[in-house]
């Protein structure tokens, strides 16, 4: 497993369909590690990526946390790089995403698992422990915080108002962003896989700046620091459309769906399960993780521990080590006992 090294990891397809269904077409893409000494009680971490990226996101956490005993499984999420990309927006909110989570580890035959998530990832991980709490036995989260099931539907614009800093989404949101971004896809990449260290790198998340940047009425200097060349033609490649990949037509469909989120999320409890034991990795100098929503989290997460790290919102590329060695430190904290967390 050699993270510069795509085809040296071992790539797998399965589908995520319900056993019921006659013609399977959630096709799923995912890597699967697991150690030499694999067996029945072999824990198994699901992680889950987020914007814009795909399982490669884990490619320096992937090998490590197989060398500690763990089997991993790392998938494109729904829409992204080679699973399915369905054209429905319904397809594409948490509930569903979870839904087609929980169809994959169902036709892997896995029972339960700690789910490690980032960015988007981190919001599917929190709906997870809502709708399927029983499939999860500890959960490790990174840079985006809880957020409470909505009791009022809040408009994007609204929420980039009321915290400057998600200004993207309204952008993201908008129809019209998937071409902008497919045209300039090399400076979109640059843009996001800058160091938040880079001063002319802080902005682009503000009010409209996106779309002003990659539209080109507004300069700015962005490296791409955070990836070496190899790996930024694997992103590149990843998300460039062709007649069998909608590129970010899919991802982007996630920042659209926040009416038929608040309707299927409304009623759901506003408290995580207090036997779950969850970690938060806040990373300080990430502006879409404020510190106000961390620290309220302890009111709704019983069984919470923070720890912070001194980076932008890349954990796993920019604290690779920290991150690498947390996960598995904090769980051998926990002592997972039978019964096994593998299989069904």
């Amino acid at each position: 497993m050699d993270p510069l090294d795509i085809l040296s990891f071992n790539h797998c397809f399965d589908y995520a369909d319900k056993s019921t269904t006659s013609e399977k077409t959630k096709k799923f893409h995912y890597v699967d590690e697991s150690p030499p000494n694999a067996n029945e009680s072999t824990p198994t971490l699901l992680l889950i990526h987020g914007f814009p990226d795909f399982w490669y996101g884990w490619r320096y956490q992937i090998g490590p946390w197989v060398r500690k005993g763990y089997r991993v499984i790392a998938p494109d999420c729904t829409g992204y790089n080679a699973t399915y990309q369905p054209s429905e927006l319904e397809s594409y909110t948490p509930k569903a995403v979870c839904e087609d989570l929980i169809g994959l580890l169902d036709s892997l035959g896995i029972r339960r698992v700690v789910v490690v998530g980032h960015d988007w990832g981190a919001a599917i991980t929190w709906r997870l422990c809502a709708w399927y709490p029983e499939r999860i036995r500890a959960i490790a989260v990174a840079s985006v915080p809880y957020t409470l099931p909505p009791r009022e539907f809040i408009p994007v614009d609204e929420m980039a108002r009321r915290v400057p800093d998600y200004g993207y989404m309204m952008y993201f949101a908008s129809k019209e962003s998937t071409a902008e971004i497919h045209g300039k896809l090399l400076r979109f990449f640059k843009l996001v896989y800058s160091s938040y260290e880079l001063s002319e790198s802080r902005g682009w998340a503000r009010g409209d700046n996106m779309r002003k940047i990659i539209k080109g009425e507004l300069a700015i200097n962005a490296s791409g620091d955070l990836l070496t060349i190899e790996e930024l033609e694997a992103y590149l490649r990843a998300f460039t459309p062709t007649e069998e990949n909608r590129g970010l037509e899919g991802p982007l469909s996630y920042y659209r769906t926040g009416p038929l989120r608040y309707e299927q999320e409304k009623d759901l409890p506003v408290n995580l399960p207090p036997e779950l034991p969850v970690l938060f990795i806040q990373p300080t100098l990430d502006p879409s993780c404020p510190d106000h929503l961390v620290q309220r989290m302890s009111k709704y997460i019983p069984n919470l521990k923070i720890v912070q790290v001194d980076c932008g919102h890349w954990v796993m590329l920019e604290k690779r080590d920290e991150m690498t060695t947390l996960v598995p430190d904090w769980l051998d904290g926990l002592q997972l006992e039978d019964p096994p967390l593998s299989k069904l």
